[in-house]
C-alpha cells in the first residue's frame, strides 16, 4: 500500500486532508479517512484526480 496525504488549505488553514495514515484505527475505513477541520471522517482511498474533483465542486458551490 502506498502512502499518501494530500492537503487543502487556505492561507494557512486546514480545509480538509485525505490520508492512510495509521493513527485513526476507530475509522470504519481504516486506514482510509479525510479531516475537515478538527474532525476525522470514514474516506475511501482516493487519488489526485478526486481530489480536485472535490474542490472544483466544493468552489463551484460557493460561487
Amino acid at each position: 500500500m502506498s502512502e499518501y496525504s494530500y492537503h487543502w488549505q487556505d492561507d494557512g488553514e486546514l480545509i480538509m486532508r485525505w490520508d492512510n495514515s495509521p493513527h485513526w484505527r476507530n475509522v470504519r475505513t481504516f486506514p482510509y479517512h479525510k479531516h475537515e477541520g478538527d474532525r476525522v471522517l470514514p474516506s475511501a482511498r482516493v487519488r489526485i484526480c478526486d481530489v480536485i474533483k472535490v474542490m472544483e465542486e466544493t468552489l463551484e458551490r460557493q460561487v
